[in-house]
């Protein structure tokens, strides 16, 4: 059996200079021994930017039946935007003070 994953930071592989991990790369611990594992995902993709650089094409030139496709995507942050913006929206809510 062959797993195939797509997705984004939370699942790629890392090394181990790097000194964090996404799920993907453990997930070879809870599968059997046989089981292939092909981690596909890629940092800082959405599902569209996925399909538009046609990762999911290089999938579907091997998955065959009886494989399997995880994907999982997260909004967790958006880098074009900046932090500041989100701290803002954050101290913005914390200061806030209801009408009484």
């Amino acid at each position: 059996m062959n797993i195939y994953l797509a997705g984004d930071s939370i699942v790629q592989n890392y090394t181990e200079e790097e000194f964090i991990a996404g799920w993907g790369q453990y997930l070879k611990y809870y599968v059997t021994p046989d089981t292939k594992i092909f981690n596909c995902a890629k940092g800082g993709r959405s599902s569209r930017l996925f399909l538009n650089e046609g990762r999911f094409d290089k999938i579907d030139e091997s998955i065959q039946a009886g494989d399997y496709l995880l994907i999982e995507f997260c909004h967790n942050d958006d880098s074009s935007k900046g932090y500041s913006i989100m701290f803002s929206c954050h101290i913005n809510i914390l200061l806030y003070e209801p009408f009484e």
